[in-house]
């Protein structure tokens, strides 16, 4: 038989995911397969003998639970050839523990106990889980044993579950670190950024490394870290770091909500685990969890200005009316004029102005408007030419993004006044052209153009 697979995971440097063909061996030769009963396969693969018994399980346990956190297990079951069509689960608990959760539901639970009954459609290969909580003053070694019954051909079997049967317990006060989540947004609209804030405390004797996860809802992209992740995975919804200097710290990263995030609450979740005396230990974020993508409030709008059309060879007049709403400090303004087009003058002036995107930014913290020249370039097409925009700021309590509103387009052609791009300029257009010319949104060249081309019209 042949055997394939693949790995993948987000490249340290570019956090772009990057997928990797597993080496080391691909083939198997199988030698042969014998049935030695109804109820036992033996089969011989390259020189090992394995036998599978009708039924098997086996548990398995996390290494390490806090005083008064809960802890979840897991009974792997495994139905064989030959397998009986009923089983019944013994699995022996602390006593005291409390049982918070069990899947599928148990026949009986009591104090140290859950007990299954599983037969006829209700038998098969599965996973058992259920929940724990430690008490408080339970620190130390505790021991999970289990057994399961059923009849081979008529014979009763009592059977050990097999895995993991023990568990340690310590005092929170035993932890050598904590991670709590001290800052994360109430909410955020879409597309808005929120900014997350891990602190990171070393307490008594550090380990030699810490290594931190903080899960966010899968396809929410990681803009930025601080320090730098050691792995980022986006559709997992992952974030990782291994803190080799163990002192107390922030970390930072912030996260970008997709655009096609629905409206609802989101739950953050983290862990951090380290090695001591070659245990693993592991323990939960405290802090802040809970956060929601929400409508935006309408605490501040932008709204756009544009004359109908543009001549290739002159300049048009924009203007961003800006209004801002009690608890907002600052508006961030995100505008996009068409490419190639060029920024001959702002008021007020831009924070930045990126040619190769058109992205034009300014800082707004007061009701005005924002007005700026931008010229097409001379070889630039006739036809509709498009402008979009955005606008961000932050409350006490969420971040926003909203869409600038208003004009979205201009008619470029080489007739001043055109706005329907078909070379002529007819009533209408003229005397738009001319309202337009009275607001001083167009020069007295472009206007005699616009008349003389009106009047060429016919």
């Amino acid at each position: 038989g042949t055997f394939s697979g693949q790995y993948r995971y987000n490249h340290p440097d570019t956090s772009a995911e990057t997928t990797e063909t597993t080496s080391g061996d691909t083939t198997i030769n199988v030698i042969g397969v014998t049935t030695t009963s109804t109820t036992t396969t033996t089969s011989t693969v390259v020189g090992t003998t394995t036998t599978i018994p009708p039924i098997s399980l086996s548990r398995d346990l996390p290494s390490m639970v806090l005083e008064g956190e809960s802890m979840d297990a897991t009974l792997s079951l495994l139905k064989g050839e030959g397998a009986p069509n009923s089983v019944i689960i013994y699995e022996y608990i602390p006593a005291g523990w409390a049982i918070t959760s069990t899947s599928p539901a148990p026949s009986e639970t009591s104090d140290g106990l859950i007990k299954w009954l599983l037969w006829g459609s209700g038998f098969y290969s599965m996973d058992l889980t259920y929940s724990l909580t430690a008490p408080v003053d339970s620190n130390g070694t505790i021991d999970i044993n289990g057994e399961f019954l059923y009849n081979d051909e008529g014979s009763p079997m009592n059977e050990t579950t097999a895995g993991d049967t023990e568990l340690l317990v310590k005092s929170p006060s035993a932890i050598a670190v904590a991670v709590n989540r001290t800052f994360l947004p109430t909410s955020a609209t879409v597309k808005a950024q929120a900014s997350v804030r891990l602190a990171f405390d070393a307490m008594g004797t550090a380990p030699s490394s810490v290594i931190i996860t903080d899960n966010f809802p899968a396809g929410w992209n990681v803009t930025s870290s601080s320090p730098k992740a050691t792995s980022i995975s986006t559709s997992a919804g992952r974030i990782r770091w291994n803190v080799t200097n163990v002192t107390d710290r922030n970390i930072t990263y912030s996260i970008k909500v997709p655009a096609n995030a629905s409206l609802g609450n989101r739950t953050f979740s983290g862990s951090f685990s380290y090695l001591e005396d070659s245990t693993n230990i592991t323990g939960s974020f405290g802090g802040d969890s809970q956060f929601t993508v929400a409508a935006s409030p309408g605490l501040a709008t932008v709204e756009r200005d544009l004359p109908d059309s543009a001549s290739i060879d002159s300049c048009i007049d924009s203007a961003l009316g800006v209004t801002i709403g009690s608890g907002v400090s600052v508006v961030a303004i995100d505008e996009y004029v068409p490419l190639g087009w060029n920024i001959s003058s702002s008021s007020p002036a831009y924070t930045s102005f990126l040619h190769g995107s058109g992205k034009v930014t300014w800082a707004v913290q007061a009701n005005q408007t924002v007005s700026y020249s931008v010229c097409p370039p001379a070889n630039e097409t006739e036809g509709s030419k498009t402008f979009t925009g955005s606008f961000s700021y932050s409350t006490s309590s969420m971040s926003v993004v909203d869409s600038t509103a208003g004009d979205a387009s201009v008619t470029v052609s080489s007739v001043p006044g055109d706005t329907n791009g078909d070379g002529e300029v007819n009533d209408f257009e003229l005397l738009g052209f001319i309202s337009e010319w009275s607001d001083g949104e167009v020069d007295d060249f472009d206007l005699l153009a616009a008349i003389g081309a009106w009047a060429s019209s016919g």
